[in-house]
């Protein structure tokens, strides 16, 4: 046997052992729980990254009431014109201050669009006064959905409901409104008269208000209607940013910290699912100075909740290890934050 011939079998049986161990961490699904880590600290101040579902939002409210932390901070970046529908819900534009007369064949319109699962878009329906009108499916580019309507109406709420929310196998079915056009006039769905309601609760018994600025207020927002006081929710918005959202959110609040001159020695930060350890490196880097108190609460995606579907693709997993590798060992963190710092002093 030569040594050329050694080096191919030992490099074959390199490759295969490689293929088996991958494929078994798959199966045995270590590299989920790798990334879904979780290593609280003793408590002093709580984060919250302003994307995570209701269900860990509800979950960082008993933490932080359970623990009795001392100030709590939700972080996120800004947010476009358009409201995101991530689950089953209405959305209500609410003319009650000055009801609108409408007229049999009337056009009623909405500018939607929306994520599918397995080939399926989101399904809408349309209430005047609570009375359904229409509906339809949406598709993954932004169009106008217009309906005549059969019959009059003193309008003084019109809703567009969501009602096939879904995930599996790494697709997520969400639909975003941007407005609505009615008698040439068009209302935006993020306005101080339009409000959200889940499924559960659409008795407007807890509206969600739609005119926040960033991810962040939104957290505020849904911590506050989960009986945390304002005064104790510090809302810190990120810059507008379509890469390294989590580094950047990180780097605001410790300079926040750090302009604040809050006094605290322990950092534990609530995020979700398999991006935790993306997470924690992030905040550990920002906040470089006090690495070793900062902890991380992971809580399981809502979707995986009584479910025989694993809640991640082997896409999703290795598009977070990718990310993992590259913030690790590439990607120059230390001149990303001066950069930051630089377009936005005042973060």
């Amino acid at each position: 046997m030569t040594k050329n011939t050694y080096l191919i079998i030992l490099l074959n049986v390199f490759i295969l052992t490689s293929a088996i161990l991958i494929a078994l961490a798959f199966y045995k699904d270590w590299f989920e729980s790798y990334l879904s880590v979780n290593n609280p600290v003793s408590p002093e101040l709580l984060i919250v990254e302003g994307w995570v579902s209701d269900s860990t939002i509800s979950l960082a409210a008993k933490e932080y009431q359970d623990k009795k932390y001392s100030g709590i901070f939700t972080s996120g970046s800004p947010i476009d014109s358009a409201y995101l529908l991530s689950e089953n819900g209405f959305l209500d534009f609410n003319f009650s201050s000055q009801t609108v007369l409408l007229q049999k064949n009337d056009t009623l319109s909405f500018v939607l669009k929306g994520s599918p699962v397995q080939g399926i878009y989101p399904e809408y329906l349309v209430f005047i006064n609570d009375q359904k009108v229409a509906g339809g499916f949406t598709s993954d580019s932004w169009k106008t959905y217009q309906h005549i309507l059969e019959s009059s109406f003193f309008a003084e709420r019109i809703s567009i409901s969501f009602i096939n929310d879904e995930h599996y196998l790494g697709e997520d079915r969400n639909m975003e409104v941007k407005c609505l056009d009615l008698q040439n006039s068009r209302y935006l769905a993020r306005s101080k008269d339009v409000l959200h309601y889940r499924s559960s609760d659409y008795q407007r018994k807890h509206p969600i208000l739609t005119n926040f600025a960033s991810v962040a207020d939104i957290c505020a927002h849904k911590l506050h209607l989960e009986g945390i006081p304002d005064q104790v929710i510090e809302e810190v918005a990120s810059p507008v940013s379509d890469k390294n959202r989590t580094l950047a959110s990180a780097i605001v609040i410790s300079n926040y910290l750090e302009d604040q001159n809050l006094p605290y020695a322990s950092i534990n930060i609530m995020s979700e699912g398999i991006h935790a350890r993306r997470t924690w490196m992030c905040y550990k880097f920002a906040l470089r100075n006090q690495a070793d108190t900062v902890g991380i609460i992971c809580v399981p995606p809502a979707r995986s909740y009584n479910s025989a579907i694993k809640p991640y693709s082997k896409k999703e997993i290795v598009r977070e290890l990718s990310s993992i590798l590259y913030y690790k060992f590439f990607f120059n963190k230390r001149r990303y934050r001066k950069e930051l710092n630089q377009q936005y002093p005042s973060v």
